[in-house]
């Protein structure tokens, strides 16, 4: 099967993928997951962020649900995260969005109690609203107060990060 072909069609589409290593790609960790959402081709246009439910059991990466030896030939995994997935959207602009797949870290299977949470692998297809399709009720756009692109949540990590600034430089000061 063509890696690019749509879930639930035999479209091709194209596919950007995007990833942010933060760390050695080789270090150990559980099996990756795999998952897909389709979404409005609007949402990839203003790059908004998107709250995403999981479904209990996620694809199997290795095997892409086939069933393989990192599964216990299963071709799944049982989710290990807690609670809906943010993410960003990077703004698409330009005549139309593509596919993306984005690699979430810790969000993935747990395969050992000592090893971290493997990766998730998020395919987002967009889709023409226009002929009455609308995004499953998993997927969300989230809103936030001040109107940008940020999640709602996004402000309290900000003033975390502020206080402990303003007491590392008051501790500096009082040495």
């Amino acid at each position: 099967m063509d890696p690019r072909a749509g879930p639930a069609s035999s479209t091709l589409y194209a596919v950007t993928v995007l990833a942010r290593v933060t760390n050695d790609v080789d270090e150990p960790r559980g099996p990756d997951v795999l998952f897909s959402v389709e979404v409005p081709m609007e949402w990839l246009e203003e790059g908004a962020s998107v709250s995403i439910a999981l479904p209990r059991l996620l694809s199997c990466a290795r095997c892409e649900g086939g069933g393989c030896d990192v599964c216990g030939r299963k071709g799944a995994f049982e989710q290990a995260a807690d609670g809906p997935v943010i993410v960003s959207l990077p703004r698409q602009a330009g005549a139309a969005p593509s596919a993306l797949r984005l690699r979430l870290p810790g969000y993935g299977a747990r395969g050992d109690a000592a090893l971290p949470l493997g990766h998730l692998i998020l395919t987002v297809v967009p889709r023409d609203a226009a002929f009455g399709w609308a995004p499953a009720h998993s997927v969300q756009k989230v809103e936030t107060r001040d109107g940008s692109r940020r999640p709602a949540h996004w402000a309290t990590g900000a003033w975390g990060i502020a206080i402990a600034a303003l007491a590392l430089i008051a501790w500096w000061l009082a040495r």
